[in-house]
């Protein structure tokens, strides 16, 4: 179930409604192409909720690569029971955590300045520390008896290397997930992040390349989630920018001047509690707010299956087609001689936009016509691609940050149907 808004959320001049969970037939449809309808983004369906025990139509979510909430999940049955902080204090001691601060307010925006190969200059929506979970426990407790709100701590640790929990490893039900990223083509699970952070605390919308078993612990965390094709309303900051896979919208309070193909966004919402297990594909954009204080998470993240090379084409496939496009493009921006070593992120942007539309086009389409069946098609989707990206003022690059802070959507139920 879905919870109204917890004490303290800000208000938001956006205000959807909830509307009733989506089938998996629904989500299938949703991965078929964009949406058509210009009011979709005023309803957020619920995601649906399986049964551990209906382990055939948990895995058929699965095999067809759209997110499930499962419920009752002995995944991690051990840690969802003992991992409360004291426990933790306990086990780990004066080890060294790592722990982001938010540089304005709740939201937590992933920012790699090794993707920064266009050169930005940008302000960090985030900054790194290293604390004992004594130390972020206690000044996470300072600053919510305080009120202060403007800079919450989240404690992003890898359990890598972290052997003061080993114990602990060895009984969850790793023959469950081995058998799952088996049966899918997967990699084997190559990394844990154990995620602890204060209420509010959000990882504003983004994809990753992955798959990930995602599984809340302790307290609730409320997830918001677009399918790939919802691309063109979430507005990527380009590849080559630190914010690489981050949606420039904030989905919590969205300029629709701004941004207008959020209009066109179909976003599915569900509230994670103890023991859930939500199965997050790789390439679903997903948004993650702590609802309680202490939320804690943890996620089992596999590289994703070879992209068959089948037709029509898969969601997925066409966003990794676009990113190796973009790849090839900002390849080309820093060749010697386009611009100078000092040139802005921004200007290359810009030589990049000129590019696709002249020097560059007629090689792109060849490519493009290998995969699309049409002209114009191929012609589409190179304009889609950096409408809305690559041609903002230089300081929606050099600032990302996500305004709004303590947004929780209060959701009233739908009073009318909702078609996806």
């Amino acid at each position: 179930a879905v919870t109204a808004a917890v004490e303290g959320g800000a208000a938001s001049a956006y205000d959807p409604c909830l509307g009733p969970p989506v089938d998996l037939e629904e989500l299938e449809a949703l991965l078929a192409g964009p949406g058509t309808d210009a009011e979709s983004y005023l309803t957020l369906r619920q995601l649906p909720r399986v049964s551990a025990e209906n382990s055939e139509l948990v895995e058929r979510h699965i095999r067809s690569r759209v997110p499930v909430v499962i419920e009752g999940a002995d995944l991690v049955k051990q840690a969802v029971v003992d991992w409360e902080l004291d426990y933790l204090k306990k086990r780990v001691g004066d080890r060294q955590m790592t722990v982001f601060e938010s540089a304005n307010g709740s939201s937590f925006r992933y920012c790699d300045a090794s993707r920064n190969t266009l050169g930005f200059r940008y302000t960090p929506p985030v900054r790194s520390n290293d604390m004992s979970l004594p130390e972020f426990e206690r000044e996470c407790r300072r600053r919510a008896e305080s009120g202060e709100r403007q800079s919450l701590l989240y404690m992003q640790q890898s359990l890598t290397g972290l052997d003061e929990l080993a114990a602990d490893y060895g009984t969850w039900d790793w023959a469950w997930v081995l058998r799952i990223a088996q049966e899918n083509g997967w990699g084997i699970p190559d990394n844990n992040l154990l995620l602890i952070g204060m209420q509010h605390a959000r990882t504003p919308c983004h994809f990753d390349e992955q798959e990930n078993l995602f599984t809340q612990l302790k307290g609730k965390k409320r997830v918001i989630m677009h399918p790939p094709t919802d691309f063109a309303c979430l507005y990527p900051f380009p590849v080559g920018h630190p914010c690489d896979r981050q949606s420039m919208p904030d989905i919590l309070a969205p300029d629709m001047d701004q941004f207008p193909n959020f209009a066109y966004a179909r976003g599915l919402v569900a509230d994670l509690g103890p023991g859930d297990v939500l199965f997050i594909p790789a390439y679903w954009w997903h948004d993650l707010q702590n609802l309680d204080e202490f939320a804690t998470s943890l996620t089992f993240w596999s590289k994703q299956a070879p992209t068959p090379a089948v037709f029509p084409l898969s969601a997925a496939s066409f966003v990794a087609i676009k990113r190796n496009i973009e790849k090839m493009l900002v390849q080309d921006a820093l060749k010697p001689g386009i611009l100078g070593p000092e040139a802005a992120g921004y200007e290359r942007l810009a030589h990049i936009v000129q590019a696709i539309r002249t020097t560059l086009r007629p090689q792109l389409l060849s490519l493009l016509g290998h995969v699309l069946p049409s002209e114009e098609e191929c012609e589409a989707f190179l304009d889609a691609l950096i409408y809305g990206r690559f041609d903002r003022e230089g300081r929606i690059y050099s600032r990302p940050f996500v305004e709004s802070w303590g947004i929780v959507l209060p959701l009233p139920p739908s009073t009318t149907s909702s078609e996806i």
